[in-house]
């Protein structure tokens, strides 16, 4: 089973099953199933925390049954940059085993961290270009060229 550890250093475990792929989808709106096959959208943004607060809502929901009556807020405050990142990888391998199908769990499981990397890796030259940019205008005075 997939864990990750929060801001406050609790561990917390992600396992899906198909009742509890039916209460998120009613509770936050993510349909996991329609996401897998393909029909739905927002998987991609939620599994590489491009959307962090649909992120901690699912997980909230994940772990609603250990989650010693935190409040929403409550839960939400213990997510920064680097649990935001583990539980995204969490979710992820939870994704993973849940996959009706073992071969396209494996594939899950190898590729998207493949996947991440290679997005943070284009996010990391993005910056390092606007960066660049920014310096140099700032340098030579120049005005930064319209957004």
């Amino acid at each position: 089973m997939a864990q990750y550890v929060d801001k406050a250093g609790e561990t917390w475990t992600v396992d899906l099953d198909f009742g509890l792929i039916k209460q998120i989808q009613k509770e936050t709106g993510v349909d996991f199933a329609a996401a897998m096959d393909g029909r739905g959208a927002g998987l991609s943004e939620l599994l590489f925390a491009q959307d962090p607060g649909r992120l901690v809502a699912v997980l909230y929901v994940v772990c609603e049954a250990e989650n010693k009556g935190l409040s929403p807020e409550e839960w939400a405050r213990r997510f920064n940059g680097p649990a935001i990142e583990a539980a995204s990888e969490a979710l992820i391998e939870a994704v993973a085993d849940f996959f009706p199908r073992s071969r396209v769990g494996r594939a899950i499981k190898e590729r998207l961290p493949k996947a991440m990397a290679a997005m943070d890796e284009r996010a990391i030259r993005e910056l390092d270009a606007r960066l660049d940019q920014a310096f140099s205008n700032w340098a030579t005075g120049s005005p930064a060229p319209p957004a």
